[in-house]
């Protein structure tokens, strides 16, 4: 089970008296039973039209509605690091998120962008190379894509696909490490919303779980 991934993880300099896992898996399982409902209150021809951004600022502004019965709060943060940052009413300002989610679309803005692409860095690489914002304080994060043309399947292989050729590329001597753990391991799946995960080593730090939610934004919900 996913939530047993994180049970023996720890994120150094952050202390709640509930536990920093057990607020990692809440809100994992919030999203898991908040994202269908997210689908069928926008418009279906927004789904497959809207740019990242503009899907992702309502998504935003849907789970702060969830949120308010909780301890949890959630800003978009456009320019800097990734793209949903997760907070406790308990941080002060300043004070480093508990939970990260980085949005991409699919299809990708550019190549390869859910993933890495030679130099260019990608969702996963971001985590990987511990880039500013990508949460070098944590061992797990999120990230959500939407599904905007053909289906889960077609892009599960697609991703894999692309993690499969830096997997050759590492076995030549590539600077970035990847092996088997970066590809997506299929969890849950009805057809409104997959979930996957998979494991990531990086630069510095322990490697980081990721939990992906792919949203199916070609469904037609109304």
């Amino acid at each position: 089970m996913i939530a047993n991934q994180f049970q023996k993880r720890s994120v150094r300099n952050i202390e709640f008296s509930f536990g920093v896992n057990k607020t990692q898996r809440s809100i994992l399982k919030y999203l898991k039973k908040w994202l269908p409902s997210f689908l069928k209150e926008i418009d279906s021809q927004f789904q497959c039209t809207a740019k990242e951004d503009d899907v992702s600022e309502q998504l935003m502004k849907f789970l702060q509605k969830r949120m308010k019965k909780t301890d949890l709060l959630i800003n978009l943060d456009r320019s800097w690091g990734s793209d949903f940052q997760f907070t406790t009413d308990m941080m002060g300002l300043g004070e480093k998120p508990i939970f990260l989610m980085e949005a991409k679309r699919l299809p990708p803005t550019s190549t390869h962008d859910y993933v890495h692409h030679h130099n260019k860095s990608g969702g996963i690489s971001r985590f990987k190379l511990e880039r500013p914002g990508f949460g070098k304080h944590l061992t797990s994060s999120a990230m959500i894509g939407y599904v905007q043309k053909k289906g889960f399947d077609h892009w599960f292989e697609k991703v894999n696909t692309w993690v499969s050729s830096l997997i050759e590329e590492s076995s030549q001597g590539s600077e970035l490490h990847w092996s088997k753990d970066d590809m997506l391991i299929e969890v849950e799946k009805n057809q409104m919303i997959v979930e996957y995960t998979s494991t990531h080593v990086r630069v510095s730090e322990e490697p980081i779980c990721l939990t992906h939610f792919w949203l199916n934004m070609a469904l037609p919900t109304k």
